[in-house]
């Protein structure tokens, strides 16, 4: 017998799916994987998703390339709600002062999922820990996410 949640699947599916529209930067479909009320959270501030959506929109001005891997490390499934503990890492180039700089870092969030009509759905991200370099030197990254927020 296994002790694997019979919505396991289709939260990884979703999941995945999430990484695809980010990936191809398809950012009208993420409504189409959220609640209504989705939030996120990084470096203590809050984002609703069209909030998130134009951060993400003025942070990509200028990157001509960025790499992107992540994975699911747990799922916890209780009735309509599950919480996935999700672990990554990114490279990027940023444009500041002029110049384009290496950005990278390792990233580790909690990401809530809710059952609405026979359907999961993300109602929120928090990024819980994060391991941040600026030209592979160590860098806060509230410092450069000032320079991207969106109020």
């Amino acid at each position: 017998m296994s002790d694997i949640h019979p919505s396991h699947s289709a939260i990884t599916a979703l999941y995945e799916r999430f990484l695809d529209i980010l990936e191809r930067k398809d950012f009208d479909q993420l409504q189409e994987v959220v609640t209504s009320d989705f939030w996120y959270t990084e470096n203590g501030h809050n984002m609703t998703l069209q909030q998130l959506i134009e951060r993400e929109k003025q942070a990509l001005k200028g990157k001509p390339k960025s790499t992107v891997n992540s994975h699911i490390r747990d799922i916890k499934i209780e009735n309509d709600t599950a919480f996935l503990t999700v672990e990554g890492d990114f490279t990027t180039d940023i444009e500041m002062n002029g110049a384009l700089h290496t950005y990278a870092g390792n990233v580790a969030q909690r990401i809530a999922a809710v059952q609405q009509a026979g359907q999961w759905l993300f109602k929120s991200s928090e990024v819980t820990a994060t391991q941040m370099t600026l030209d592979g030197k160590p860098v806060d990254p509230a410092t450069l996410d000032a320079m991207h927020r969106v109020e």
